[in-house]
């Protein structure tokens, strides 16, 4: 896998944020899905979020809706999700990067908010919507680009193979 250019991209000085800011701004992501508001979030009007790989917003949603905002994506995670002991991996305050990871556990009711979730993305998340109808666990790592103090790109990785549900991230 490639890493997206703009991640490398160093921010102007005059917009840079200073760690602390970084840090609250990101944790508002979390905060936003586990309580399934995306007003608790500040998104950026073009922020994209990609899981594995995969652009999970921006993209067109079957029916003719319009593409699916980051902020919309809260309303479709949360119902799956539990995400607990979050850390901090790292912080660049020259790009106004935030990487955290937490344990991010899936319930896997299948719900009417699991069946929209299923409708609304493309068929190639299939292998990640079939792990989200099972219980499990994991470590979710999430990358956050922050432009004009709001979440502008999102990198999620899921790591390995998904645990029993409540099993935790091995760190604990």
């Amino acid at each position: 896998a490639v890493a997206r250019a703009s991640f490398a991209d160093l921010t102007p000085a005059a917009d840079r944020l200073p760690r602390r800011d970084l840090l609250q701004i990101s944790e508002k992501y979390f905060d936003a899905l586990q309580a399934g508001d995306g007003d608790l979030a500040p998104f950026h009007p073009a922020c994209v979020r990609i899981e594995n790989g995969v652009q999970a917003t921006g993209i067109p949603v079957s029916g003719g809706k319009p593409p699916e905002s980051c902020y919309d994506n809260i309303e479709h995670i949360a119902p799956l999700s539990n995400i607990t002991k979050r850390r901090v991996v790292a912080v660049d305050e020259t790009r106004n990067l935030v990487m955290l990871v937490a344990d991010f556990s899936m319930p896997g009711t299948d719900s009417p908010q699991l069946a929209a979730w299923k409708k609304a993305h493309p068929p190639e998340m299939s292998a990640m919507v079939e792990q989200t109808v099972r219980p499990s666990s994991g470590p979710l790592f999430e990358l956050f680009r922050i432009r004009q103090g709001k979440i502008a790109e999102i990198e999620a990785v899921f790591y390995g193979p998904r645990m029993p549900y409540g099993f935790g991230t091995g760190w604990d």
